[in-house]
C-alpha cells in the first residue's frame, strides 16, 4: 500500500502595519520551516500570536519525504501511485542500466535495423537503454550520437557497457584495440558466416558459441507498419496490436513474392514455379516495365500478388515497391513466400510475422548447403509452413485453403510462438551484457538418480 505522502499546512497571520524586519523574520522562519520539512517530513512553525482582524494566508505545501530509501523503492512508491490514480496501461519499467551501441557508418542502416527499431525495447526486459551512436570504424572517427551529430562519446570514459556494431571485422578490431578495448562486437550482415572474433552475431549456424540477436524487421518496413496498424513511436501493446492485424481468413490476396531471382537458386526455382503454375507479374530490370504471364496451373484460382525483378540491388528503384506499400502487401496476404536469398533467414520473415502473414520455406538444397549450417534451426518448431521444395507450393496451398479457420489457428499459434521467440533471444542478449548473479550455495538442488 502507498504510504500518505507528509503535508504540510502554513497559515501565517500578517498583523496590520507589518514592519519590513518582521516580514524578514517570518521569511527566515518559513525557509527554515521548510527545510526541515523536506529531511524529515514533519515541522513546526512558531509565530508570534496575531490580531483576530489579521488576514489569512493560507500556504499548502506537499512533497515526497527525503528518506534513505533505495531507488528502487522510490520507483515501486511512484508506480504504486500512478496506477492508483489511473486506469491507462503502463509502459515498461523504467530503464536501470544503460548500454552504448556503436554503428559503422560505411554500412547501410538497414544492416543495423533491430537497433534502428524498437524491437529491443518491445521484446526486452525494460531495464536497458541503448543509446546509438555512429562512426566510421576504419578511419577511428570520433563517437557521435545518431540523432545528434555535435554530441560525441567517449568509450573509455562512459562507464556503460558498450557494443561495436559493424559488418567489417577488422576494422571493427582496429577500433576496438585503439579506441574502445571493453566494447563487445557485433558482427552484422555476415549472411556466409565466415567472419570471427565477435561475441554478438547476427545470422545464427548450427554450433555457434556467439549470442545470437535476430534481424527482426527492417526499418523502413517497419515504420509502413506502424502506419498501418496505428502503432506508436513507444512500441505498440500487444493487445491493441493483435486486435488491428486481420485474420488470415479475412485477407484479400492469398499470397505474395516478392524478391529479385538472381540471389540464389532457391529463388530462380521459385520464380520457374510460379511462372509455371500462375499468372505470374513480372517486373524486368532493363526496362522497368510489368508484364503478365497467363498460365492454366493449380495457382491461378488464387489471388496473389508476384513481383520478381532479375536483378538485386541495395537501392530501391521504381521496379521495386515503397516500404508503405510492402507493408500493406504483407497485412492483406495471408502466406508471405520467402525463398532463400543470400541467407535462408532474412528481414522478410521477420516483417511477415509482424504484418501477421504466415512465412512459407522451402528447405531445399540451397539451404542444406549453406554456409551457415541449419541457419533456421532455432525456427523449426515455429508452425510456419516449411516445404522441402518449391514444387511442393501449389499442392501444399491447395491443402491449406481447405480449412481456413484452420489458418486463423495457425495465425495465432505463430505469432504467440514470435513472441515468446524473439523474448528469449534478447532476455539472452541482455544477460550477456548484464550476467544475472549466480546462484547461492545454499540454493543449490542435488538430483537424485
Amino acid at each position: 500500500m502507498t504510504q500518505p505522502q507528509p503535508r504540510l499546512s502554513l497559515r501565517l497571520l500578517l498583523p496590520p502595519g507589518t514592519t519590513g524586519r518582521r516580514l524578514l523574520l517570518l521569511a527566515v522562519a518559513v525557509v527554515v520551516t521548510l527545510v526541515q520539512f523536506r529531511e524529515y517530513g514533519t515541522a513546526h512553525l512558531f509565530l508570534p500570536k496575531a490580531s483576530s482582524r489579521s488576514p489569512t494566508i493560507p500556504i499548502s505545501i506537499s512533497t515526497n519525504k527525503k528518506t534513505n530509501n533505495s531507488t528502487d523503492d522510490m520507483e515501486e512508491s511512484a508506480a504504486t501511485s500512478s496506477a492508483e490514480t489511473s486506469s491507462t496501461p503502463q509502459k515498461a519499467t523504467a530503464a536501470t542500466a544503460t548500454v552504448n551501441v556503436v554503428l559503422d557508418r560505411f554500412f547501410p542502416e538497414y544492416a543495423y535495423s533491430i537497433f534502428m527499431t524498437d524491437s529491443i525495447s518491445r521484446f526486452g526486459s525494460g531495464r536497458i537503454q541503448y543509446n546509438i551512436y555512429r562512426t566510421a570504424m576504419r578511419r577511428l572517427e570520433p563517437i557521435r550520437l545518431l540523432e545528434n551529430k555535435n554530441t560525441t562519446l567517449n568509450l573509455t570514459s562512459s562507464g556503460h557497457p558498450c557494443i561495436l556494431v559493424s559488418p567489417y571485422a577488422k576494422a571493427a578490431h582496429k577500433y576496438r584495440s585503439q579506441r574502445a578495448p571493453t566494447c563487445h562486437f557485433m558482427t552484422s550482415n555476415d549472411e556466409y558466416c565466415g567472419r570471427k572474433g565477435a561475441q554478438i552475431r547476427q545470422y545464427h549456424y548450427a554450433g555457434s558459441q556467439q549470442i545470437y540477436l535476430p534481424l527482426g524487421p527492417r526499418f523502413d518496413t517497419w515504420n509502413g507498419l506502424k502506419k498501418l496498424f496505428l502503432i506508436d513511436n513507444d512500441g505498440y501493446d500487444d493487445n491493441a496490436t493483435a486486435a488491428a492485424v486481420p485474420k488470415t481468413s479475412q485477407r484479400e490476396l492469398v499470397y505474395n513474392a516478392v524478391f529479385s531471382e538472381s540471389t540464389s537458386e532457391s529463388r530462380k526455382m521459385l520464380s520457374s514455379v510460379l511462372s509455371r503454375e500462375s499468372n505470374e507479374t513480372r517486373t524486368t530490370t532493363a526496362n522497368q516495365t510489368t508484364t503478365t504471364t497467363p498460365s492454366s496451373g493449380k495457382l491461378v484460382p488464387y489471388k496473389a500478388h508476384v513481383q520478381i525483378s532479375t536483378q538485386w540491388t541495395k537501392k530501391l528503384s521504381n521496379e521495386h515497391v515503397s516500404a508503405v506499400d510492402y507493408a500493406q502487401l504483407l497485412g492483406n496476404s495471408m502466406f508471405t513466400l520467402s525463398p532463400t536469398g543470400h541467407n535462408p533467414e532474412c528481414f522478410r520473415i521477420f516483417e511477415a510475422l509482424e504484418a501477421g502473414s504466415i512465412p512459407v520455406l522451402a528447405l531445399d538444397d540451397e539451404y542444406e548447403q549453406h554456409k551457415c549450417r541449419q541457419s533456421l534451426g532455432l525456427y523449426r518448431d515455429a508452425p510456419m509452413v516449411w516445404l522441402k521444395s518449391w514444387n511442393e507450393w501449389p499442392e501444399t496451398l491447395e491443402k491449406l485453403m481447405e480449412d481456413r479457420s484452420a489458418l486463423d489457428d495457425r495465425q495465432e499459434a505463430l505469432q504467440r510462438w514470435y513472441q515468446a521467440f524473439m523474448r528469449d533471444a534478447v532476455q539472452k542478449f541482455e544477460d550477456f551484457l548484464f550476467p544475472p548473479p549466480a546462484p547461492k550455495a545454499g540454493n543449490a538442488t542435488t538430483m537424485v538418480r
